[in-house]
C-alpha cells in the first residue's frame, strides 16, 4: 500500500515551510499553507490529521543544539500519529537516546555515518529507515566511507532489514518540481528495501507514477498545504 507520508519540519517549536536546501531561509508555515492559519505543531496536525508524520527537527540539523521545545512537541505528536523521526543521528548514542521516541527512527546520510545505519538496523531491524540525501547531485554526508555512488550505498544497506530507504534531492523540497521517473524505477529495482520520495510532488497525477514504478510513499508538505494532496 502507497503513504503519503506528511512533513513537519520543526524550528524551535514551531512548523515552518522548507524549500530546497536553505533552511536559514525557512518561514512559519501558516504564511504559505492555504489550509493551516497557525503554526504550531499540534495546531498544523489537528488540520490534516494525518496517519503517519515525517518530523525533521532543525535545531539539531542545522547545529543549533538539542532543543527541549521540539522535543515536547513530539512527544504530543506521538500521540496523535505514526512518527518517523529525523532528530539528526550521528553517533551510537544518538540511536540509543531517540529510538524510543519514534515508531521509525531516521538517520540521514546528511549526520550519520554508514556504519552507524548499518549497526543501528543490525540491532533494530525494521525501525530504521535511511534517508539518502542528494544535494545538487551529489550524496550529502561527512562521511569519508560513504560511497559517492547512490546505488552502492543501497547495495550496503541491502545487507540488512531497513523500515524503507528514502531519496531526498534537498534541492526539490518545497519547489513542486517534479519527478525523475527513470532514475526511480532503477532505485526501486536495486532494492531490498521499501522506497520511499521526498522532495519534487506536485500532485496526484505525480503519485500515481509513483505508484506505477514501485515507490511506496512519499513525503510531502508543500502539495497538501497547497490542497493538491490529501493525507
Amino acid at each position: 500500500m502507497f503513504q503519503t507520508i506528511f512533513v513537519l519540519d520543526i524550528f524551535d517549536g514551531i512548523v515552518v515551510h522548507a524549500k530546497n536546501k536553505n533552511r536559514d531561509e525557512y518561514q512559519p508555515v501558516h504564511k504559505f499553507s492555504t489550509i493551516c492559519n497557525k503554526s504550531d505543531p499540534i495546531s498544523v496536525i489537528d488540520t490534516v490529521n494525518p496517519k503517519k508524520v515525517y518530523i525533521a527537527d532543525l535545531n539539531v540539523l542545522q547545529g543549533k543544539g538539542k532543543n527541549d521545545i521540539n522535543f515536547k512537541v513530539i512527544k504530543d505528536i506521538s500521540k496523535k500519529s505514526e512518527i518517523m523521526l529525523d532528530t539528526g543521528i550521528s553517533s551510537y548514542l544518538d540511536v540509543e537516546n531517540s529510538i524510543s521516541r519514534a515508531d521509525i527512527l531516521v538517520l540521514g546520510t546528511e549526520t550519520a555515518s554508514l556504519e552507524i545505519m548499518l549497526h543501528a538496523a543490525k540491532k533494530y531491524p525494521n525501525k530504521i529507515s535511511v534517508s539518502i540525501d542528494i544535494i545538487n547531485g551529489k550524496i550529502l554526508t561527512k562521511d569519508s566511507n560513504m560511497p559517492n555512488d547512490l546505488f552502492k550505498i543501497i547495495e550496503c544497506l541491502n545487507e540488512v532489514k531497513l523500515k524503507n530507504i528514502i531519496i531526498l534531492d534537498m534541492d526539490k523540497v518545497g519547489m513542486s518540481s517534479g519527478i525523475d521517473m527513470n532514475f526511480l524505477n532503477k532505485v526501486v529495482k536495486q532494492s531490498k528495501a521499501d522506497i520511499l520520495l521526498g522532495g519534487g510532488v506536485r500532485d496526484m497525477t505525480d503519485i500515481e507514477l509513483l505508484k506505477q514504478i514501485g515507490v511506496k510513499g512519499a513525503l510531502i508538505a508543500t502539495a497538501i498545504h497547497k490542497n493538491l494532496i490529501q493525507v
